[in-house]
């Protein structure tokens, strides 16, 4: 029997203090692939709570699992330009001192698995060659969808189509998306591997006669991407046939108090 790997998660997206349910499918599917291997989670995000300069290191562990958390104060330049620069460089510094941590704490690392490649690509490049291994990448983000439209820009379009091509295998979370990507002309050695469910939590009643009927929606609270407004009108006309049905959405974002 092999070996388990050390694999460095790193996501775009990640819950943090602020906003405790972003990009919480990355955490899932982290402590899942921590049934096998042995995992470790690195995100470095500002808090607006903090001055610029100070910083902070939280560290848990469960089982294969391990999360190191990085919280900085960010720059309050008034010049736009030198606000981003150094935001910018204040992030990767972050994410190379993690590293250091999480060399430290957990030992050599395997592989490297990206969640999201924009904006993190770079750094996570960056990290793969101090580190001489290996990635992959996990796409999740529906801008590449012709509803969405905002996969665009240079910028964008150069650090995702390279972060895609160098790495070992890209996984997007959908057939739909994966075809999405390809229309953009993203390359990679692609498969699908999708978003995981807690089975032991999300799973049939045995032997119990439901009367209610609870349909349970969980996402960002952004009506664009998640067109939940959507989801309570349809609701709402399914339940003129089916008064049974109750309907529970649980998140947060942007238009929470709307919704």
């Amino acid at each position: 029997m092999k070996e388990p790997l050390h694999i460095l998660y790193l996501s775009s997206w990640y819950p943090n203090r602020k906003d405790p349910t972003l990009g919480i499918f990355v955490k899932r599917h982290a402590e899942a692939a921590a049934e096998i291997n042995k995992v470790t989670l690195l995100h470095a995000c500002v808090d607006t709570d903090m001055g610029e300069g100070e910083f902070r290191i939280e560290k848990t562990e469960k089982g294969q699992f391990r999360e190191l958390l990085v919280s900085y104060g960010a720059s309050h330049s008034k010049i736009g330009f030198i606000r981003r620069l150094k935001n910018y460089q204040y992030k990767k510094r972050f994410y190379h001192f993690g590293l250091e941590k999480v060399l430290e704490w957990a030992g050599q690392v395997d592989l490297i698995h990206l969640h999201v490649p924009w904006p993190m690509g770079e750094i996570m490049q960056s990290l793969s060659r101090k580190l001489k291994v290996p990635y992959v990448l996990s796409e999740h983000w529906t801008g590449y969808q012709p509803e969405d439209g905002r996969y665009k820009g240079w910028l964008m379009e150069r650090l995702t189509k390279r972060t895609a091509r160098d790495a070992a295998f890209v996984l997007p979370v959908s057939e739909h998306l994966l075809q999405a990507m390809r229309s953009k002309g993203v390359p990679g050695n692609y498969r699908v591997v999708p978003n995981v469910v807690d089975t032991d939590l999300f799973k049939p009643l045995e032997g119990e006669q439901v009367i209610e009927k609870h349909l349970i929606h969980v996402s960002s609270l952004d009506d664009q991407q998640k067109d939940v407004s959507g989801i309570i009108a349809a609701f709402i006309e399914a339940r003129k046939q089916a008064p049974e049905l109750k309907l529970v959405v649980i998140g947060s974002g942007i238009d929470e108090v709307k919704l």
